[in-house]
């Protein structure tokens, strides 16, 4: 079940049982250890069933008639986000041509706002795809604020959620991966960025059918010869792992 939520005053549709867990997660992460302390197997199992089925319960007064901790909402986020995203539908990214287009822009660029521009650019997806992404992405951004207590960046954040973000199936390089991360990274820090360049791309006023499946998606050709582009990337790879390194 989804239903619409307000980010940075643009109304998105999300899944109801993900925001009910990033709500309650906003109020109650603010703890060392979220994301990366593990909850109660029994409670996760549970607590993911009755969101499924339940969608609309509320958290705060579900917890006064069952005990369960912030932990076990973080694994249940989890577990929601890897069942939708398994579904084409859902998946955000599962386009090797724009993988590798993001990938470039990464290497190539060194401003992180530059980053979101450009990545913003080349993104066509359906509707449904791109709320998830505005929505994950700003979620993100409000968790990674409590940082101080949490020790949760959005460096650390962007690790966490590659997975429910980009379709690893596709991904078999692990410098791939680490462009990927980074490309999450700086969605998560420019959130309110994000939200404003996809709305010039009028993706919000697009009609959403439940029953059509994603259109192929289209990329922008990067102004970047094709013969050209592996030596590129090993090259701007190189020198920005040199760069953490110094």
């Amino acid at each position: 079940m989804s239903f619409s939520v307000s980010i940075e005053d643009k109304d998105v549709n999300v899944s109801r049982s993900i925001h009910t867990c990033f709500l309650y997660i906003l109020n109650h992460g603010n703890v060392t250890g979220i994301f990366r302390v593990s909850g109660s197997a029994v409670r996760i199992r549970f607590l993911t069933e009755h969101l499924t089925n339940n969608p609309e319960t509320d958290l705060e007064t579900f917890q006064k008639s069952y005990m369960f901790t912030v932990h076990d909402i973080t694994a249940v986020l989890k577990k929601l986000l890897a069942t939708s995203l398994r579904h084409s539908d859902f998946t955000i990214v599962n386009n090797r041509q724009l993988l590798e287009n993001l990938q470039t822009i990464y290497v190539l660029e060194q401003d992180s706002k530059c980053v979101v521009r450009k990545s913003c650019d080349i993104i066509d997806l359906p509707r449904i795809n791109m709320h998830l992404l505005v929505y994950v992405s700003y979620q993100l951004h409000r968790i990674a604020a409590m940082e101080e207590t949490t020790s949760m960046s959005a460096s650390n954040l962007s690790i966490i959620f590659q997975p429910y973000l980009f379709n690893n199936l596709v991904i078999t390089n692990p410098d791939d991966l680490k462009c990927l991360r980074g490309v999450i990274e700086a969605f998560i820090v420019h959130s309110p960025l994000v939200v404003e360049l996809l709305q010039e791309k009028e993706k919000f006023l697009t009609p959403m059918t439940s029953t059509s499946t994603p259109a192929s998606i289209q990329v922008k050709r990067m102004a970047v010869e094709e013969e050209k582009k592996p030596f590129i990337l090993r090259r701007a790879l190189s020198l920005r792992v040199k760069r953490l390194k110094s």
